[in-house]
């Protein structure tokens, strides 16, 4: 197990029925002991059907960029084309997570469960693109409902 933690905001965009439209950013922060440790800051858009009984589905589509500390030394080619170690191992990606999740509603907390396949683009250069994986638990609290005619 790799310990992560994030937090973020969702703003709804459009609810209609059963159906929410919305948008979320988060900063999130991960300790993988193969990959190292990294922040990632992101935006998703997403759709939440949500069950007359309290349940929902949801899915999220997103962009964002990973800041990295690789967890073993690299070494980048120097001019005299030897390898030497790399000082500054802070690496920059860009992100694209995509989320499906389930969860339940009750009153203005949302319990969920979410599956996120990530993938992040400049990782190394024999491994350019890296897809991660990860499945979180969470709680959310809604500071601001909407009610059925779509009004505050």
């Amino acid at each position: 197990m790799h310990p992560s933690f994030s937090i973020g905001a969702e703003i709804e965009h459009w609810h209609k029925n059963n159906s929410v439209a919305f948008q979320t950013i988060e900063i999130s922060y991960y300790n993988h002991k193969m990959i190292g440790a990294g922040t990632t800051i992101n935006t998703s858009i997403g759709y939440r059907y949500n069950t007359k009984s309290g349940f929902f589905f949801e899915s999220m589509l997103g962009i964002g960029t990973t800041i990295y500390n690789p967890a073993h030394k690299n070494f980048v080619l120097n001019k005299n084309g030897e390898y030497e170690t790399n000082n500054n191992p802070l690496k920059t990606m860009f992100a694209f997570p995509m989320d499906i999740g389930l969860g339940y509603q009750n009153g203005n907390f949302l319990f969920y469960t979410r599956y996120r396949y990530m993938i992040e683009h400049k990782y190394i250069e024999k491994l350019p693109t890296l897809p991660t994986s990860s499945l979180s638990i969470g709680i959310k609290y809604k500071l601001k409902t909407k009610d059925k005619t779509g009004g505050s």
